[in-house]
């Protein structure tokens, strides 16, 4: 998943409105994840969960109430830092599309947090969820609203109904977020293409015995959490 200076300086800061939405976030998380590993944590047995996209410092700050009793193996393209001495965190490079390193049913939960929006349209979209059913026992993921009005990535109000070449000239000729300096065409029109939000049509399709949570801001769904024991796809 790739990440900018937008989403690290908001995970730096504590008291940001973004790390105030992925708090609440979490509490909706602990809930589910207190339901579906009760006889584990009962016994004490470490939970294993494959962070598809994730990030050390977005477990850092979010006060996950079971942090210590969990293992994470974050799993990017590039490789993501983690501390030496850190034994509860494992970064491994990987195509969230096609995990080849990974075997099946080697996680108890697969957890994702606003990266299938960036793995491509509808086919990128079903790969990734196949891979999440195949290597885990239960899902956890986030992904913003299409519907809701400001464009999460880019913060231009109406930005993913935009056609592709006025996207790429906005990002060549004003600073959209963490897409800056970009001055190329061809660079601009592979950021402008490198986003596809979802709705909740979607991910109803995606994962049609999943459970749907919206997420609020304002009286708007600002995204949505869907969640529930993984199951084969066809």
């Amino acid at each position: 998943m790739p990440r900018g200076l937008f989403y690290n300086s908001i995970e730096e800061n504590d008291d940001s409105l973004a790390n105030k939405l992925r708090r609440k976030r979490m509490k909706t998380f602990e809930s589910f994840f207190e339901s579906s590993f009760v006889d584990e944590l009962k016994s004490g047995k470490r939970i294993e969960i494959l962070d598809i996209g994730g990030t050390y410092k977005y477990w850092e700050h979010l006060e996950f109430k079971y942090l210590d009793n969990c293992r994470f193996t974050l799993v990017n393209l590039l490789d993501e830092p983690v501390p030496e001495n850190d034994d509860r965190f494992i970064s491994k490079q990987d195509d969230a599309t096609n995990m080849t390193g990974i075997a099946d049913k080697s996680y108890d939960l697969v957890y994702s947090n606003s990266c299938i929006e960036h793995v491509g349209r509808k086919p990128e979209w079903e790969k990734m969820r196949n891979e999440m059913m195949r290597t885990g026992r239960y899902y956890f993921l986030q992904t913003p609203n299409k519907f809701f009005p400001m464009e999460p990535h880019f913060l231009i109000v109406g930005f993913q109904f935009l056609p592709l070449k006025l996207k790429a000239f906005i990002i060549r000729n004003f600073k959209v977020s963490w897409y800056r300096d970009i001055k190329d065409k061809e660079e601009s029109l592979k950021a402008a293409d490198s986003i596809h939000l979802l709705t909740k049509k979607d991910l109803k399709e995606l994962f049609p015995d999943g459970m749907i949570q919206k997420e609020k801001f304002f009286g708007l769904t600002k995204s949505f959490m869907v969640m529930g024991q993984a199951k084969g796809c066809s």
